[in-house]
C-alpha cells in the first residue's frame, strides 16, 4: 500500500476507535485492550495499534490475564493498520478463541 493511503488508512482506524471508547481499557506495548462485555468485537478484543518491544508471545501473556479476570475470550483485531509482524502470523481468518496458541 502506497505511504499516503497507509496514513490514512491508521487515521480512520483511530477516528473509529475514538468514537466508540470502552468504559473499560487498558494499553499494553501500545496495544489498545478494551474489555468490556458486549457483541462488537471492537469493545471486547486487543487492537494491535503499534508491534511493541516485546517478542509477540510475551504481549500475549501480557494480555491473556485481563481477558481471563474480566471473563472474556483473547480476541485480536488485526486490521490492515496493524504491524507487519502481527498481520503476517500465519493463523486462520475468524479463528475463534480457542485456536489462538496458548503461550
Amino acid at each position: 500500500m502506497a505511504p499516503e493511503l497507509d496514513a490514512l488508512a491508521r487515521r480512520a482506524e483511530l477516528a473509529g476507535l475514538n468514537a466508540a471508547s470502552a468504559p473499560r481499557e487498558a494499553q499494553v506495548e501500545g496495544w489498545l485492550l478494551r474489555l468490556s462485555p458486549g457483541k462488537a468485537k471492537r469493545s471486547r478484543c486487543v487492537n494491535a495499534l503499534a508491534g511493541g518491544t516485546l517478542p509477540l508471545d510475551d504481549l500475549l501473556r501480557r494480555c491473556r490475564p485481563s481477558f481471563e479476570q474480566a471473563g472474556l475470550p483473547l480476541i485480536l483485531r488485526i486490521t490492515p493498520s496493524a504491524n507487519q509482524r502481527i498481520s503476517m502470523i500465519n493463523w486462520p481468518r475468524k479463528a475463534g478463541p480457542a485456536s489462538i496458541p496458548q503461550t
